[in-house]
């Protein structure tokens, strides 16, 4: 019979002819889902911290008059509204120097908070590298704090035109009752003793409350002379400014760290060519850390908390001398009225 003609050995060489193709396209495809995953494999990094929501002691609260004037406080709820405010992701976006959308930068950001310790622990994940974490969370506390700073001020405001307001309303009724008196005075040629008695009660009255006033303004103003310096000088002059990462250094380092995974998935650790792409990427990566620190160094700009704290402490410095007259005549005026 002819050999070529056998159907045993036809079938026999089929079945040797698919297992070979079968083993060799299966291997394939793995070598090729390993580089593809190799070369997808990016590192992010996270980091957290935390900022704990403390009440200051003040000269206050040794008072246990209710209606002693008492600085502005934040509340917990306050800070945590504050701390989510789309205007300071809206901020710190340009900082990831990518085409990311605001909801899904928003979701890189958990906020926890303790409410016993009032602690708020915030966790940044996702940067492409520690530093550019590190600048996202202190640029983000820095908007927070200024953020708390401007409400408070504001607040402080309000209460100084209030106190403001009471003292010119103290000296507007003075003013009337004595015209009153000097009236009465010019027609009848005499004043009742008793109907006296009243109005110079009703006056100390008014002259005391408003001398209250203006001692709480001036307690708040030598507050603030006394402890924005101590606040100023724990905050650093000069912060990092944004700056953009060297685009040919970083090009390289992702391209190096490229070909390092695709050799590790061809060659074992022993590998000449495996090694020196290894150690050449170790050079990369210090070459971009030292180049970024230059650039940290050289990127310095004023601290605007600062800037903000001095100007306070300038406004602060300014009012004090005028409270304090205002104090000093107002307690002439009620020794007066209390000799008369």
């Amino acid at each position: 019979m002819n050999p070529w003609l056998d159907p045993l050995r036809l079938a026999r060489n089929f079945r040797d002819h698919v297992v070979f193709w079968a083993v060799t396209l299966g291997g394939a495809g793995l070598l090729l889902g390993a580089l593809v995953g190799v070369i997808g494999f990016r590192t992010t990094y996270s980091l957290a911290a935390s900022i704990q929501l403390v009440t200051a002691p003040t000269p206050f609260d040794a008072e246990q008059d209710s209606q002693t004037y008492r600085p502005p406080e934040l509340q917990p709820r306050e800070l945590q509204s504050i701390m989510e405010q789309q205007f300071i992701f809206e901020r710190l976006l340009p900082m990831m120097e990518t085409n990311e959308g605001m909801h899904d930068f928003r979701e890189r950001f958990a906020i926890d908070w303790t409410r016993d310790a009032g602690v708020f622990r915030v966790t940044f994940s996702g940067a492409p590298s520690p530093t550019r974490a590190e600048d996202v969370l202190d640029s983000y506390f820095q908007t927070v704090l200024l953020t708390a700073r401007d409400l408070l001020s504001t607040r402080s405001q309000k209460d100084l035109d209030y106190f403001r307001q009471q003292v010119e309303e103290a000296d507007r009724d003075l003013k009337l009752i004595l015209s009153r008196l000097d009236e009465q005075r010019r027609q009848q040629g005499f004043v009742y003793l008793e109907q006296e008695v009243s109005a110079v009660q009703l006056r100390l009255s008014k002259q005391q409350d408003a001398l209250q006033s203006a001692r709480a303004k001036l307690s708040e103003v030598q507050f603030r002379v006394s402890e924005l310096p101590k606040l100023i000088g724990n905050q650093p002059k000069e912060i990092e400014a944004p700056f953009r990462e060297q685009p040919a250094i970083s090009k390289a380092l992702v391209e190096k760290r490229t070909d390092v995974g695709r050799l590790a998935a061809v060659f074992t650790d022993d590998h000449p060519r495996l090694r020196q792409a290894r150690s050449e990427l170790v050079s990369l990566e210090h070459e971009y850390e030292t180049s970024l620190e230059a650039l940290k160094q050289a990127n310095k700009e004023p601290n605007p908390f600062v800037i903000k704290l001095n100007d306070e402490l300038s406004m602060a410095t300014l009012q004090l001398p005028q409270v304090r007259r205002e104090v000093a005549d107002l307690e002439v005026v009620v020794a007066d009225t209390r000799a008369y």
